[in-house]
């Protein structure tokens, strides 16, 4: 008895301690560091667990304080053996979902298409399991949104 006692113990402070792992917390990196920094306002993080997948969504909130339109890059770091599955950007108030293409493809698309003044939405896995969105145009004094749904 004395051993399935330490089993279920083990097993309860495993869960326990993977439940408490620090959730990254996603940020706007600006080229130009003397600008007000753009303003993470509202992170709604929501999971749904079917079988031993977790599909986790997270909706960010942000808002620039600056007077001029920016450019910037979103970090999102992931915890391990998680994976960027779609994401969305917010526009006029309707979700717009990206759609994957071949980085060559994306680079091209995003050079032609911020010279129309509208986001393509790149988004690159760099270093470790951490993701870079690339974001044009950053609306001035303006909030925005995006929803990210990483897989586990």
């Amino acid at each position: 008895m004395k051993t399935l006692f330490k089993i279920i113990a083990l097993s309860l402070s495993f869960l326990t301690l993977h439940a408490i792992e620090p959730i990254p917390i996603p940020s706007i990196v600006l080229a130009n560091d003397t600008l007000n920094p753009i303003i993470l306002q509202t992170l709604n993080i929501q999971s749904k667990i079917t079988g031993n997948i977790a599909q986790t969504t997270y909706e960010m909130g942000f808002y620039n304080p600056n007077e001029r339109i920016l450019e910037g890059d979103l970090k999102l770091p992931l915890l391990e053996n998680q994976a960027v599955v779609g994401y969305a950007l917010e526009i006029e108030g309707q979700y717009r979902d990206a759609v994957i293409v071949p980085k060559v493809k994306a680079k091209e698309s995003y050079e032609n298409t911020i010279r129309q003044q509208i986001d393509p939405a790149i988004l690159e896995k760099t270093l470790g399991n951490h993701y870079k969105l690339r974001l044009y145009p950053i609306p001035a004094n303006r909030s925005f949104s995006y929803n990210i749904n990483p897989i586990m």
